[in-house]
């Protein structure tokens, strides 16, 4: 969880690694992995863009773990400009599916949440963006937990099992 994106990313920079990670002779010797990986590059464009969306609470979270494959939640608070978080988020989602033949999209609306679902041979991606949070799963059930409780539908009891971005008060 990282309840301060921008503070966390500063803190970052100031550690040893970040600074480590900033000095020229490593940033040179990193450059030809990074050729090499464009899963990288893609993330290096999107961390760049992420600013623009203007971050402010995160959380990634394993739900559980079957036949050796994890299954995960996860969400990101934002309060800059929609397009941009859009574009952001669905460059994700092909990096994600790389726009597959067979690839079954459909929308389902879970209490006023648009949520879409992709779903090919090789698994499956549940989003939304609702209330000012972008949330992704790779189960159904997971994701409309979440936005259960972010709406505070969900039981006490729920709430202490399903990841989601929402604190109780």
């Amino acid at each position: 969880e990282f309840p301060d994106v921008a503070r966390t990313r500063d803190r970052l920079k100031g550690t040893g690694v970040g600074n480590l990670l900033q000095e020229p002779e490593i940033e040179a010797f990193l450059e030809r992995p990074r050729e090499k990986l464009p899963l990288i590059l893609a993330i290096e464009r999107a961390l760049e863009r992420l600013d623009a969306i203007q971050p402010s609470e995160a959380f990634l979270a394993m739900t559980s773990v079957k036949d050796g494959k994890p299954s995960l939640v996860g969400g990101l608070a934002f309060s800059g400009d929609l397009e941009k978080a859009r574009e952001l988020f669905a460059m994700a989602r092909l990096t994600v599916l790389k726009e597959e033949p067979e690839l079954i999209r459909k929308r389902i609306n879970h209490h006023g949440a648009k949520i879409d679902s992709y779903i090919s041979k090789a698994g499956a991606l549940f989003e939304t963006i609702h209330d000012g949070w972008y949330l992704a799963a790779d189960e159904i059930e997971q994701l409309t937990a979440a936005v259960d409780r972010l709406d505070r539908r969900a039981s006490r009891q729920q709430r202490s099992r399903a990841p989601c971005p929402c604190r109780d008060h």
